[in-house]
């Protein structure tokens, strides 16, 4: 047992020491030595039952030889009648000692194997942190280039729907548009185009699952309908006035 004890400290824990021991193997060590232990505790058990059991055996003996009065001399009597007896008594105290001796060299090695696992799960655990701090960062920046991405892809939609809502507008209401004076035209065409990019926006979101922007849908629906009713009309009132009619 002794020897098991000695080649899991030395072996397990001093020469690998360069080379870590993963912290399951470790495990399983302190599993044995949690096992050599408790085979310890009941040998250990079964000899101090065996001590009581001859100590009060002898005790008997001595007894019945002192209440004998024909013999002269008892404890002469009693030391050869025992002495083997003696003997094994002696051996089962010093076997007695060896075990609590060994029970403590298992209990301290349980404690440096813990100690080592503890060490090496705290260092797993920063290393874990590192890690996870790492790709917080990444995601971090992953998600400041997703929102510059973003708004240039808005912006770029807004300056394409600005774009081609003033062409077309241009040109099936041409006798309009020349009579609507062009800070309208401009603040109108800017206004329906952001309208448009922020529905859009909007939908995209709703149909994601995000029904949370139903309400600011709804608004933007609205708002683009009130605006595209109010060009048509305006385009339309303003043609009737035009220099050709």
């Amino acid at each position: 047992i002794q020897q098991g004890l000695i080649n899991i400290l030395h072996t397990k824990l001093v020469m690998n020491q360069a080379t870590l021991m993963a912290a399951e193997e470790l495990e399983n060590e302190i599993q044995s030595l949690a096992t050599a232990y408790g085979k310890l505790v009941g040998d250990q058990n079964m000899v101090i039952d065996g001590l009581k059991n001859l100590d009060a055996a002898l005790l008997a003996v001595r007894r019945q030889i002192n209440a004998d009065a024909a013999l002269l001399e008892p404890a002469a009597v009693f030391t050869n009648l025992t002495e083997s007896y003696q003997q094994r008594r002696e051996e089962l105290h010093n076997l007695r000692d060896e075990l609590n001796e060994v029970q403590e060299d298992y209990r301290a090695a349980m404690d440096v194997v813990k100690s080592k696992i503890e060490v090496m799960n705290s260092r797993t655990n920063i290393a874990t942190q590192e890690q996870i701090k790492g790709l917080l960062e990444i995601n971090t920046e992953m998600q400041k280039q997703g929102l510059v991405y973003q708004y240039a892809a808005g912006l770029i939609e807004f300056i394409v729907l600005a774009y081609y809502s003033h062409t077309l507008w241009s040109h099936l209401q041409h006798a309009a548009y020349t009579v609507i004076p062009s800070w309208i035209q401009f603040v109108v065409v800017l206004v329906f185009s952001g309208n448009i990019v922020w529905a859009t926006h909007l939908i995209a979101e709703y149909n994601q699952g995000e029904h949370h922007v139903r309400r600011k849908l709804i608004i933007a629906l609205i708002l683009f309908l009130l605006l595209f009713a109010f060009i048509v009309v305006g385009s339309i009132l303003a043609g009737s006035h035009s220099p050709a009619h």
